[in-house]
Order: structure tokens, then C-alpha cells, then sequence
């Protein structure tokens, strides 16, 4: 394989990245296109492939190279899809969950056209970056065939049988990540590897070219040329490919000759980000283009005309601007990330991790307390209480003072909650009698999050039960510790007391301090201690084909059952407990993404985590009157949402922030007595 960089190949991308376009955008008059655009790449990727790597290395880069900008679009896609909903749609809170529980099942699912999985229906594609997750499967299955046998004549075998499989089963059973459209690429990468071991790209001649065009043209005028990866399928079968390879041809023949325009070439280095931005221009600009071609007041072929140069220009311009950021202000960016990174230690980097998972965490609780979607509910709560406690359990550390470490929790825990019944009893000041307050510390000392069968007159305290819980459940592990020496007994004791949290709800014996759900929570408390211990989440974060075993259990959980803690909903009961430990262990490889990748986020991220109890406390003393205050006020729903949950994260982080000062006083005045 040359080292050297083939210019023609960055030509050949920009041409095929340009048509990806025209072909999106441009209708029926320009389907043609859609005959060589994606299967251009797919050859070109095959003629690139190489043994360089092991398969580890080679997972984790093209996971990098593909995944990354595959989520990092997705999640621009969800933000601009509320920014419309909230300011140009002008729509409801529930609308709004709506469209953002739809756009996280989507992209999770990655599918272009196909939205059935079985009898499942899922109702919503992603879109052109479909290709990404296609892309990564094609080129691991290649690998995988190449660290088998490099046998150009068993390759060509095996990839036809792939991609056929491909083909029969998409219209049955459509799988995530466009895995069936990866099947069928690679027959395509084979051939691109061919045509690189026999160097044959060299051989195109003229006198090749025009035969290629004549046999090309013909099939798009018949209509027969376009071959439609996306599902795993052809015009037709048998015919389509032959015609797309002859475009393709023709494409890399073009590209040979215009190898020296640069500027051409560069779009073809950035076809990557290109495509990222016309996916994002797709799903969320098209109404803001079609209010320029309206002020412009053109019609016809203009109007369709200047709509492509628009998804063009948005897709090119925007590549260019962040190529240049890449460049010098950038790399003051990257110098100051880079700089946070070696000077803090790998504990250092799992703790700030943690912290910003936290605050994803906490977001989507506070989130999950408004009206809210049924799919994004269950999405939500699925695994962020049991999120919390196995994160918890994560940070254990056995100490030798037992009295000291029940007074930090004291500290930790308890003092919190105090203060929020005292805060919660001054606020109500208008309401004080001996009544008042009978029931109110009845209330608050009983510690309820619903009842059911039993202490049904007891009121609940809200979502601050479950700092109560969090106490509870470490106590009971730190006593368990240091009774149970034997690793395989202290197992076992847990097992028998979740199991015996999930009768007791299943009972509706909802008890005080809902210590029902303490035992139940006593599971995910243990695996954070073995996640910790085995560094389970690193190993994890670190092998990222993982990704795609663990979310679809995750997704298959929320879908069967979900988990809803405060509500004792377990079952179906070890589905749940699976699919809720594969959603954290995924949200703990974004939030290591964020943590390395996005500095000002993850930064923000970091203090809302470190305040997460302070939040809990500041939302169930707050929200209620933030709410009456804003809907008084005639404020629509969706920025109530955002105005209440943006005050009280402001609030908790300035409360946080002042206790830590207050917390570092003392301890310096306590080293200087």
C-alpha cells in the first residue's frame, strides 16, 4: 500500500459528496444521482482499507472517525429541533418531549428509510447520516474477513453472500445502526480492494470512460441505475449495481483529470463534516431556507435551482469555517483542554466523569418532573435513580473509622434534608399551628415517596426521599463490609435483600424511608463497588464495539419494561436490571466523550453534578412556586420548563459554590489551630 495521499480519491469524495446533496435536495429530476453517490464512497473506502491496525485499534478508530461525528450530529440535530420547536413553532411542553423523545429513539435506531424492526414500528428515520453506522459496519465485517483470508476469489464469495443476506432480510427484519446496509456495501468495499491490489483506477483511459458514460446514461434514462444502500436494495438487482459501477467509473476517470484543483479536493477531505451539516440542514433549516427563496419570490426550476446552491453553500461554507477553527483559535482551545488532561490524574479524570454524569442525570430527572412524553419517561427513568446509587457505590472506600464515616454521611445526607424542612416550614409560615407542624414532621420524619397498602395517610415527601434512600443504602452496605469477610456471602446477602425490596413493592409494603427500595437499590449499589473495583466502565468506554451490544438491551428494557423506582415498577425484573445497568454504562461513555472533548459543556455539566443534591432540594422547595409564578404570568409552557429548571440550577451551583468556600475556611482555620 503507498503511503502517499492520492489526491484523486479527495476529488472523487467531493463529486460524490456534491451529488449526495443534489440527490437529497433536488427531487425526482436528479434521482439519478443516488446511482453512484453512496456506492462511489463505498468503493473508494474499500480501495483505502488496510491490515495497519489490530482489530481492537481498527474498531476503536473507525468508531472515532464514524460514530463520533455519527452522535456529535444527532445531538445537534435534538437542540435545533427545540430551539424550532420552543421559538418558531411556538410549541407545548408535551409536543415538545415529543419531538425529543422521538429524535432519541431515531438515533439510536439509525435507520435512512426503514422504521420497522419486526412488529415494532418506530416511526421516525435519521436521515442521510444513516450512512455512518452502515459505513462502520461494512468496514468491520471487511476487516474481519481480511484478518480471515485476503483471497481476492473468497472475499468476492463471501461479501456477495453478505450483501445478499443483506438484501433478503431488510424488508423482514429491519436492525439498528443500518446493519443491513452495511451487509450490503461490502461487496462494494471488495471491489474498491480489488481495484487497489491490481492498481486498475490507473488504467482508466478515455477510451474506457466514454463506454462507461454511454453504458451509464442509458441506464438512468431507462431509470434502472439507482442502487438504494440505504435499503439494502436495487432498482433492480441485477442490473442497477452493474450501471453504478460503471458511474462510478466515470467518477474516478473525472477525478484523475481534476486531481490538482484543490479546492475541490478539500471538499472531499471535509466530505465527512459536509455530510454531518447537510443532515443537519435536512432536519432542521428547511423552513428557514424556504423563507429566503420566498423573500427572493422565485419559482420554478430558479426556485429549485438556487434551494440546491443554498443545502450546498450551508453544507460547504459551514466545513470551511470549521476547518479553520481547527486551525490557530482552535489550537489555543485544544492546548488549554490538553493541559487539563495531563495535569489531572486517571482517578482525577473518572471523578469529573462521574460529575458529569451527575448532571446529565439530574437535568433528566428535573425534566422528567414536568408533563411529560410517555416514551420519554420511560427513556429517563429506565436507569437514572438506579444510575445514582451504583455511582455511589462507585466511590466506596472501606474505612477504618466506621463513626467517622456514618458522620460524613450525616453530613452528606441528612443535614441536607434537614434543611430542607426547615426551609420548607419557613416558606409556609402563612400555614403554622400545632396541626401544621404535627404533620409536617410526621411527614418528613416518616420520609414517604408513595404509599400503597400501608401508611396511606402519610403524604409524600417528594423527590427528596431519595436522599434519604442514598443514606440508607450505604449504611446498610458499610455495616455489610465489615460483617461479611467472604466475598461470595456478601453476594449472596445482597441478592437475598433486592429480592426481597422487589416482593416487598410488589406487595405494596411501601415503607417508611422507602426502605423497600433501599433494599431493592442494594444490587446497583455492589455492582458500582465492582464496577470500581474491576474498572468495568473504563474497560468498557474503551472497547467500543461495546456500544452497539449494550444499547440495543438498553433499548429493548425501555421498551418491554423500563424502571420507575419511586413507583416500585421492576418487572419484567432482570431485563430491567440489565438494560438499566447497559444504559449507564453508555451514559458514562458520553459523559467520558464530553469530558475530553467538549470543555465549556462538560464544565458546566461538572458543577450542576457536583450540586446534585443541592438541586434536588432547591427543586422540591422551588418548583411548584416557579411554576405559579410563570403560568400567572401568562408564560407559555415550554419556556416555563426552561426558565424553572435554568433558575434552579443557578441557585444549587451558587449554593454549592458557597459551601465549599465555607467548607475550606473552616478546614484552613482548623490546620492553623
Amino acid at each position: 500500500m503507498n503511503a502517499k495521499r492520492e489526491n484523486w480519491i479527495d476529488v472523487a469524495k467531493a463529486i460524490a459528496i456534491l451529488a449526495i446533496i443534489v440527490g437529497h435536495v433536488g427531487g425526482t429530476t436528479f434521482r439519478f444521482a443516488f446511482s453512484f453517490n453512496v456506492t462511489a464512497f463505498l468503493i473508494l473506502s474499500g480501495y483505502t482499507i488496510s491490515k495497519k491496525y489490530g482489530i481492537k485499534e481498527f474498531i476503536n478508530q473507525k468508531f472515532n472517525r464514524l460514530m463520533i461525528p455519527y452522535f456529535m450530529t444527532c445531538f445537534v440535530v435534538i437542540l435545533l429541533d427545540l430551539f424550532n420547536n420552543v421559538f418558531l413553532y411556538g410549541k407545548t411542553v408535551e409536543e415538545i418531549k415529543d419531538a425529543f423523545a422521538t429524535d432519541l429513539v431515531r438515533s439510536f435506531f439509525a435507520s435512512g428509510t426503514y422504521t420497522n424492526f419486526g412488529k415494532l414500528e418506530i416511526g421516525s428515520r435519521i436521515g442521510a447520516i444513516w450512512f455512518l453506522p452502515a459505513m462502520f459496519f461494512a468496514l468491520l465485517i471487511f476487516r474481519l474477513l481480511l484478518q480471515w483470508t485476503e483471497d481476492l476469489r473468497i472475499l468476492g464469495v463471501v461479501t456477495f453472500l453478505i450483501a445478499a443476506v443483506g438484501y433478503v432480510t431488510g424488508p423482514l427484519l429491519w436492525l439498528p445502526f443500518s446493519i443491513q446496509s452495511g451487509m450490503f456495501s461490502t461487496f462494494f468495499l471488495w471491489l474498491g480492494y480489488v481495484a487497489k491490489r491490481y492498481d486498475l483506477v490507473k488504467l482508466l483511459k478515455w477510451y474506457i470512460a466514454l463506454p462507461a458514460l454511454a453504458i451509464f446514461v442509458f441506464g438512468a434514462y431507462k431509470g434502472i441505475s439507482p442502487v438504494w444502500v440505504v435499503t439494502a436494495s436495487a432498482t433492480v438487482i441485477y442490473l442497477s449495481p452493474i450501471f453504478s459501477i460503471f458511474g462510478c467509473l466515470v467518477i474516478f476517470y473525472l477525478s484523475r483529470l481534476l486531481e490538482k484543483a484543490k479546492w475541490i479536493g478539500f471538499i472531499g477531505q471535509q466530505s465527512m463534516t459536509i455530510l454531518c451539516l447537510h443532515l443537519i440542514s435536512l432536519e432542521t433549516l428547511g423552513d428557514y431556507f424556504y423563507k429566503i427563496l420566498e423573500i427572493l419570490g422565485l419559482e420554478g426550476k430558479l426556485r429549485s435551482g438556487v434551494n440546491i446552491l443554498l443545502y450546498i453553500a450551508f453544507a460547504v461554507l459551514g466545513a470551511l469555517v470549521l476547518a479553520w477553527l481547527k486551525g490557530k483559535p482552535y489550537a489555543f482551545y485544544k492546548k488549554i483542554a490538553g493541559w487539563r488532561s495531563s495535569a489531572a490524574s486517571a482517578s482525577g479524570e473518572r471523578e469529573r466523569t462521574v460529575d458529569i454524569m451527575r448532571g446529565i442525570l439530574i437535568l433528566a430527572m428535573l425534566v422528567g418532573h414536568f408533563y411529560i412524553d410517555p416514551t420519554l419517561r420511560k427513556i429517563i427513568y429506565s436507569c437514572h435513580m438506579e444510575a445514582f446509587v451504583l455511582l455511589s457505590g462507585y466511590f466506596y472506600r472501606k474505612k477504618d473509622h466506621f463513626g467517622k464515616s456514618v458522620l460524613h454521611m450525616l453530613r452528606t445526607f441528612l443535614l441536607p434534608y434537614g434543611i430542607f424542612v426547615v426551609i420548607h416550614m419557613l416558606l409556609d409560615v402563612g400555614k403554622w399551628s400545632v396541626a401544621y407542624f404535627t404533620e409536617t414532621l410526621k411527614t418528613y420524619a416518616l420520609g414517604m415517596s408513595y404509599s400503597d397498602k400501608i401508611l396511606t395517610d402519610i403524604s409524600s415527601v417528594g423527590p427528596v426521599y431519595f436522599i434519604l434512600l442514598l443514606f440508607l443504602v450505604r449504611l446498610i452496605y458499610m455495616l455489610l463490609d465489615r460483617i461479611c469477610k467472604n466475598e461470595i456471602v456478601k453476594a449472596a446477602v445482597i441478592v437475598v435483600l433486592t429480592v426481597a425490596g422487589a416482593l416487598l413493592g410488589r406487595g405494596g409494603l411501601w415503607l417508611p424511608w422507602s426502605f423497600d427500595c433501599v433494599l431493592y437499590s442494594m444490587f446497583f449499589y455492589y455492582i458500582g463497588v465492582l464496577f470500581q473495583k474491576y474498572k468495568i466502565l473504563d474497560f468498557l468506554k474503551d472497547h467500543h464495539i461495546f456500544y452497539f451490544i449494550l444499547s440495543p438491551v438498553w433499548a429493548v428494557m425501555i421498551y418491554f419494561g423500563s424502571m420507575e423506582l419511586a413507583i416500585r415498577q421492576y418487572a419484567p425484573y432482570l431485563l430491567v436490571i440489565i438494560g438499566a445497568l447497559c444504559g449507564i454504562a453508555i451514559i458514562y461513555r458520553f459523559s467520558a466523550y464530553l469530558n475530553r472533548a467538549l470543555v465549556l459543556s462538560s464544565r458546566i455539566l461538572n458543577y450542576i453534578g457536583k450540586s446534585t443534591i443541592y438541586l434536588l432540594v432547591v427543586h422540591v422547595l422551588l418548583n411548584s412556586r416557579m411554576l405559579a409564578f410563570c403560568e400567572g404570568r401568562g408564560i407559555n409552557s415550554a419556556a416555563t420548563m426552561i426558565l424553572c429548571i435554568g433558575l434552579q440550577v443557578i441557585i444549587s451551583v451558587i449554593v454549592y459554590g458557597l459551601h465549599s468556600i465555607i467548607k475550606r475556611a473552616i478546614k484552613s482555620k482548623t490546620v492553623e489551630i
